[in-house]
């Protein structure tokens, strides 16, 4: 396990206390903290951002030439061949050879209307959703549920109601 930077322990030890806030000098310093903690945050996210890009590319790196090792070897090898693929059962592990199936390009706009020329509307899906833009515009809540205008409790809506959120937002 590895430790944690002196620095960033010693971060953790301090204990944020409670302060009186009774002028805009004294808020405006408590605004600069967050503004420092945010600039700390986005230095420290771009750094191990970079550093977890290399990793990635040396990890992709080693991968892809490990498998064209083993993609050389398999051919070597007897293999086990079903109709979609082939294998290699070693003790390490097992090499693979799939055969994918053909990819399929379908164009909606055509193929739809081929179909309903057919006869074969069967193929065809349709999802009905509820219009939730439109229809809060009728409704209002009721309770933990929302009703029409003349009272009608609509079935299959839950209201929770939520806190309301205090943000600081630094210049």
């Amino acid at each position: 396990m590895s430790e944690l930077p002196r620095e960033i322990l010693e971060e953790e030890e301090q204990e944020e206390q409670d302060v009186a806030i009774l002028d805009d000098a004294s808020a405006g310093m408590l605004m600069h903290r967050i503004k420092d903690a945010n600039e700390e945050y986005d230095r420290m996210e771009s750094w191990y951002k970079v550093q977890l890009k290399r990793m990635k590319e040396k990890r992709d790196a080693t991968i892809a030439w490990a498998k064209g090792c083993l993609r050389s070897y398999f051919d070597l090898v007897p293999k086990k061949a079903t109709k979609t693929q082939q294998s290699y059962q070693m003790m390490s592990g097992k090499l693979v050879l799939k055969q994918p199936g053909p990819e399929f390009d379908v164009n909606d706009d055509v193929v739809i209307p081929w179909l309903k020329a057919n006869g074969l509307e069967q193929y065809i899906k349709t999802k009905e959703t509820v219009n939730w833009v439109e229809l809060k515009k009728v409704v209002k809540v009721a309770g933990t549920g929302v009703s029409t205008e003349d009272g009608e409790i609509v079935p299959g809506i839950t209201v929770t109601e939520r806190e309301p959120e205090f943000n600081a937002i630094p210049n």
